[in-house]
């Protein structure tokens, strides 16, 4: 029989799994049992929250795991595209710059590129410093979705009046000014 597998979060948001292991808080009275049930910690903050939810999920699982970037987890413990709704993808993870307002670098570690999976939200922490052949084949997988979410923003930057779009981009270098990539 295969594990099963329970995923729990302290909060919602607006990228919180919705299927039907994934949970937000504790347990009500018709949770089924689990093999396993990880507590996915994004934000410090909620950490004692987290560790309540450990002692409350307790009877419902064999084994308890707590993780997530709030316990220094680089996505190697928990798989990070496991932990957020579908159309959330991660390709990469990392960053090899030391950006001083930054804590990717001690928090996740040197980039890795992980494997491409089908999703239309990028939440990848530093694509740009992926391999070309990485940033490639992450741009090819976009391609198969529609273009009707596009129109949508575009329709929806036109409705808000909206001028213009910026992307700050940031060097490691103090010589380096930081450009702005204008996308509209």
């Amino acid at each position: 029989m295969a594990e099963t597998t329970a995923r729990v979060f302290p909060r919602k948001t607006n990228l919180t799994p919705t299927d039907e292991n994934a949970y937000v808080g504790p347990p009500d009275l018709l949770t089924p049992h689990y093999d396993e049930v990880r507590i996915s910690v994004t934000f410090t903050y909620d950490k004692s929250y987290a560790e309540q939810l450990a002692d409350q999920w307790n009877l419902y699982a064999d084994k308890i795991l707590l993780g997530g970037i709030a316990y220094g987890d680089a996505g190697t413990v928990f798989t990070p595209r496991e932990y957020v709704k579908f159309g959330g993808v991660m390709t990469s993870r990392g960053c090899p710059n030391a950006c001083f307002f930054c804590d990717v670098p001690d928090r996740e570690g040197d980039i890795r590129e992980l494997p491409i999976t089908m999703g239309w939200n990028l939440l990848d922490s530093n694509i740009l410093a992926c391999s070309e052949e990485h940033i490639r084949a992450v741009f090819e997988m976009f391609k198969v979705f529609d273009t009707l979410p596009r129109l949508k923003l575009v329709g929806f930057w036109i409705q808000a009046e909206i001028a213009n779009i910026s992307i700050g981009l940031t060097s490691p270098s103090p010589r380096v000014d930081a450009p702005t990539l204008n996308i509209l």
